[in-house]
Protein backbone atom coordinates (compact mmCIF):
# COMPACT_ATOMS: atom_id res chain seq x y z
CA UNK A 1 0.00 0.00 0.00
CA UNK A 2 1.24 3.47 -0.88
CA UNK A 3 0.29 6.54 1.10
CA UNK A 4 -1.03 9.60 -0.64
CA UNK A 5 -1.66 13.23 0.07
CA UNK A 6 -2.30 16.56 -1.63
CA UNK A 7 0.93 16.23 -3.63
CA UNK A 8 0.23 12.64 -4.79
CA UNK A 9 1.50 9.16 -3.89
CA UNK A 10 4.66 8.48 -1.92
CA UNK A 11 6.66 5.35 -1.16
CA UNK A 12 7.43 6.69 2.32
CA UNK A 13 5.65 4.49 4.83
CA UNK A 14 4.63 1.95 2.15
CA UNK A 15 3.34 -1.36 3.52
CA UNK A 16 2.90 -4.84 2.06
CA UNK A 17 1.13 -7.88 3.46
CA UNK A 18 0.89 -11.57 2.61
CA UNK A 19 -0.17 -14.77 4.26
CA UNK A 20 2.27 -16.26 6.71
CA UNK A 21 3.93 -13.41 8.61
CA UNK A 22 3.02 -12.94 12.25
CA UNK A 23 -0.60 -11.84 12.48
CA UNK A 24 -1.84 -12.80 8.99
CA UNK A 25 -3.52 -16.22 9.26
CA UNK A 26 -2.63 -18.91 6.73
CA UNK A 27 0.29 -19.62 4.44
CA UNK A 28 1.07 -18.65 0.84
CA UNK A 29 0.08 -21.44 -1.50
CA UNK A 30 0.06 -21.75 -5.27
CA UNK A 31 -3.06 -20.17 -6.83
CA UNK A 32 -4.44 -18.61 -3.60
CA UNK A 33 -4.67 -15.20 -5.30
CA UNK A 34 -4.11 -13.37 -1.99
CA UNK A 35 -4.74 -9.68 -2.69
CA UNK A 36 -6.78 -10.34 -5.84
CA UNK A 37 -9.35 -7.99 -4.33
CA UNK A 38 -8.75 -5.29 -1.72
CA UNK A 39 -10.97 -2.72 -0.04
CA UNK A 40 -10.25 0.02 2.50
CA UNK A 41 -13.05 1.10 4.81
CA UNK A 42 -13.54 1.82 8.50
CA UNK A 43 -15.21 -1.47 9.52
CA UNK A 44 -15.13 -0.84 13.27
CA UNK A 45 -15.87 2.91 13.11
CA UNK A 46 -12.72 3.97 15.00
CA UNK A 47 -11.75 6.63 12.45
CA UNK A 48 -9.00 4.51 10.83
CA UNK A 49 -9.17 2.63 7.53
CA UNK A 50 -9.20 -1.16 7.86
CA UNK A 51 -7.98 -3.32 4.97
CA UNK A 52 -10.04 -6.21 3.60
CA UNK A 53 -8.07 -8.63 1.42
CA UNK A 54 -9.71 -11.26 -0.76
CA UNK A 55 -8.23 -14.47 -2.12
CA UNK A 56 -10.72 -16.26 -4.34
CA UNK A 57 -8.35 -19.18 -4.87
CA UNK A 58 -7.75 -19.94 -1.19
CA UNK A 59 -8.41 -23.58 -0.24
CA UNK A 60 -8.90 -24.90 -3.80
CA UNK A 61 -11.13 -22.00 -4.94
CA UNK A 62 -13.38 -21.97 -1.86
CA UNK A 63 -11.95 -18.49 -1.21
CA UNK A 64 -11.39 -16.36 1.87
CA UNK A 65 -11.32 -12.76 3.12
CA UNK A 66 -8.94 -11.28 5.71
CA UNK A 67 -9.53 -8.09 7.70
CA UNK A 68 -6.46 -6.17 8.90
CA UNK A 69 -7.17 -3.35 11.33
CA UNK A 70 -6.16 0.26 10.88
CA UNK A 71 -4.03 1.93 13.54
CA UNK A 72 -2.41 5.31 14.14
CA UNK A 73 0.68 3.99 12.31
CA UNK A 74 -1.32 2.55 9.37
CA UNK A 75 -2.73 -0.90 8.73
CA UNK A 76 -1.46 -3.66 11.04
CA UNK A 77 -1.48 -7.44 10.69
CA UNK A 78 -1.72 -7.80 14.48
CA UNK A 79 -5.12 -9.26 15.27
CA UNK A 80 -5.99 -9.96 11.63
CA UNK A 81 -8.94 -12.29 11.14
CA UNK A 82 -9.95 -14.46 8.19
CA UNK A 83 -13.25 -15.86 6.98
CA UNK A 84 -13.57 -18.75 4.52
CA UNK A 85 -16.55 -19.50 2.31
CA UNK A 86 -17.66 -22.46 4.41
CA UNK A 87 -17.23 -20.55 7.70
CA UNK A 88 -19.80 -17.96 6.60
CA UNK A 89 -22.17 -20.48 5.01
CA UNK A 90 -21.39 -19.81 1.34
CA UNK A 91 -21.22 -23.14 -0.44
CA UNK A 92 -19.30 -26.12 0.76
CA UNK A 93 -15.83 -27.40 0.09
CA UNK A 94 -15.52 -28.37 -3.55
CA UNK A 95 -18.27 -26.02 -4.84
CA UNK A 96 -15.63 -23.43 -5.87
CA UNK A 97 -17.55 -20.32 -4.73
CA UNK A 98 -14.31 -18.24 -4.92
CA UNK A 99 -15.46 -16.19 -1.91
CA UNK A 100 -13.38 -13.00 -1.71
CA UNK A 101 -12.72 -12.82 -5.45
CA UNK A 102 -14.41 -9.38 -5.43
CA UNK A 103 -14.96 -6.92 -2.57
CA UNK A 104 -17.08 -3.77 -2.41
CA UNK A 105 -18.70 -1.56 0.15
CA UNK A 106 -18.94 1.98 1.42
Amino acid sequence: MLRGGASGLTGTGAQSFNQGPAGVPGANESSDLFGDAIHLTDHNKDGRADLSVGAGGENSDDGAVWVLRGSTAGVTATGAVSFGASSVGIGKSGDDPMFGDALSGS
